[in-house]
């Protein structure tokens, strides 16, 4: 073979972008009203919303498709989104009773 180090480094770098994990909820997220919600990795989100006094609580992914929020102190869910799609930038969701709304990751 007449490049090696270039084989290497190809297959390394093919390596590292296969084993990217999927996007990941974490992180802080921007609402089209100009809230804020920012996951934690520890299962834990704070909700900012305009006016409103800041909350934060628990929620967990039971599958891909569902956020569910719980009550605080509580294994309690009070609230419950269906994930449309989640990329490194946008994550689409649908409300009960709500139209889908589509938030943006902040950096």
């Amino acid at each position: 073979m007449r490049y090696p180090l270039l084989m290497t480094c190809l297959v390394a770098l093919l390596c590292v972008s296969c084993s990217r994990g999927k996007p990941t909820i974490v992180g802080k997220w921007q609402t089209h009203g100009g809230g804020m919600l920012d996951f934690h990795e520890d299962g834990t989100v704070v909700i900012q919303n305009e006016g409103r006094p800041r909350k934060e609580c628990r929620y967990r992914m039971p599958d891909e498709k569902h956020v569910e929020f719980l009550l605080p102190k509580r294994d309690e869910v009070f609230l419950r989104w269906e994930v449309l799609s989640l990329d490194k930038t946008s994550l689409s969701i649908k409300r009960p009773g709500a139209d889908q709304e589509t938030l943006t990751r902040m950096k």
